[in-house]
């Protein structure tokens, strides 16, 4: 019985197709512009995102800040230890955890050139999460933080006044004399690029610069004779960009949850630099979301008519229907599956059609881009930009498609199946 109601609502629309033409055309364009806008969104905020993450360190990653009130600071913050379990639960999330000691030492160099400069210490991964650049030899490596405490990265300004050139500072000793007046010896394994200072500008002066010379955070503790540290600034590094607002969310929790009733203060960032941006993006989407919603409306309603008027044609046929005994059931089912093949129909051409729509937009958009943008602007938006359909939302699509045909099905059929026989055999059109 379901396969001769099947086939009959499909021989319906196939006689009424003049009809339903317009509405499946009307339903494609709502899944089309439904594709088209969501699939130019996503385009745009990983665009965001890659700018943003190629410009600025902050949105590599999520920084996380403990404060408080008290003095004593080696009480407060995540241990060593609560770090490398937080990493091992983040591992199909993030590739490691920096972290930065709370402490440094500051003084001067005497090798060469007296230098002054502030020694910090940190974890392997604080170069990655900064974007450093490192313009020779090498950043820290396990063997750093078991056994040659000493290692340290200076800055090419350091290298420039001490060394005369970054090739003759690597594997060379560095004599340190922090406040306390106590030397320390350094060995130099690399050398980064400070961004804020142009060492090739001439007639400026380096000797007052304060820069910065990294070590490991093992040897600072050590030289602070520092135990049980803890840490109340630590970043965790993304494996995924757009990942970041999940983690934002995780970590306030975590850190809720950690330091819960207790006299703490903990602030957690990563979307300060692109939300504004992205509030506009879904602004403009929510508007877009809101048309399209619209014309499905307009869609559901025009269905509803075109089967209201098909159920008035078909007064009689469905009065013989009844008279050979076919239950209110299946007459019902009959005129709900034919708005379902009509919302199909619209479907599967509007995906056909927003699939066609983003590959030729992505082809402009590599075509065209060069006659407007050279360079770096133009490789960062060939690279960065990818416009592709998210099965997502040819889902939601989907299933916004079948509840607006049932939904707006149900009237008409209802109204078919409350039919009495002799009401229906008697009808004239």
């Amino acid at each position: 019985m379901l396969k001769e109601v099947i086939f009959d609502a499909f021989t319906a629309v196939w006689l009424n197709r003049k009809r339903v033409v317009l509405l499946v055309l009307s339903v494609c364009l709502s899944v089309w512009m439904l594709m088209v806008i969501f699939s130019l969104k996503s385009a745009v905020k990983d665009m965001v995102y890659n700018f943003l993450s190629d410009k600025y360190a902050v949105t590599q990653n999520v920084t996380c800040r403990i404060d408080t009130d008290n003095s004593i600071i080696n009480l407060y913050g995540l241990s060593k230890v609560e770090l490398d379990i937080l990493e091992r639960n983040l591992s199909k999330s993030c590739k490691g955890i920096a972290v930065k000691s709370d402490n440094e030492l500051v003084g001067t160099v005497l090798t060469g050139e007296r230098q002054k400069v502030t020694i910090n210490g940190v974890s392997d991964e604080y170069f990655e999460c900064m974007k450093m650049e490192l313009m020779d030899g090498r950043f820290f490596n396990e063997e750093d933080y078991t056994g040659n405490y000493s290692s340290v990265v200076i800055s090419n300004v350091v290298a420039q006044n001490c060394f005369d050139s970054i090739d003759d500072a690597i594997g060379s000793k560095l004599i340190f004399l922090d406040e306390r007046g106590l030397p320390i010896e350094l060995h130099v394994i690399g050398v980064y690029k400070d961004k804020d200072v142009d060492i090739s500008e001439k007639n400026i002066s380096l000797l007052n610069y304060n820069t910065v010379i990294y070590c490991t955070d093992i040897f600072l503790d050590n030289q602070e004779e520092r135990h049980d540290v803890k840490y109340t600034t630590f970043y965790v590094l993304l494996n995924d960009i757009r990942e970041i607002e999940n983690m934002v969310d995780y970590m306030e929790k975590f850190l809720q949850n950690r330091f819960f009733g207790d006299d703490y203060n903990f602030r957690v960032y990563g979307m300060d630099m692109y939300k504004d941006m992205y509030d506009i993006i879904d602004i403009i989407t929510f508007i877009f979301t809101i048309v399209i919603v619209i014309v499905f409306f307009v869609s559901g309603i025009s269905i509803m008519n075109v089967m209201l008027v098909s159920v008035r044609r078909r007064t009689r046929e469905i009065g013989i229907q009844k008279a050979l005994g076919e239950k209110n059931l299946w007459i019902k089912l009959q005129f709900i599956l034919e708005a379902i093949f009509i919302g199909i129909l619209g479907e599967v051409l509007g995906v056909m059609m927003g699939f066609v729509s983003i590959l030729i937009i992505s082809q402009c958009w590599k075509k065209y881009i060069p006659l407007f943008f050279t360079g770096e602007d133009y490789k960062f938006l060939v690279e960065h930009i990818n416009f592709f359909p998210s099965i997502k939302v040819v889902l939601l699509s989907m299933i916004y498609c079948l509840c607006t045909s049932i939904i707006f099905g149900i009237i008409p059929a209802d109204k078919a199946a409350k039919l009495t026989i002799v009401d229906a055999i008697r009808f004239k059109n």
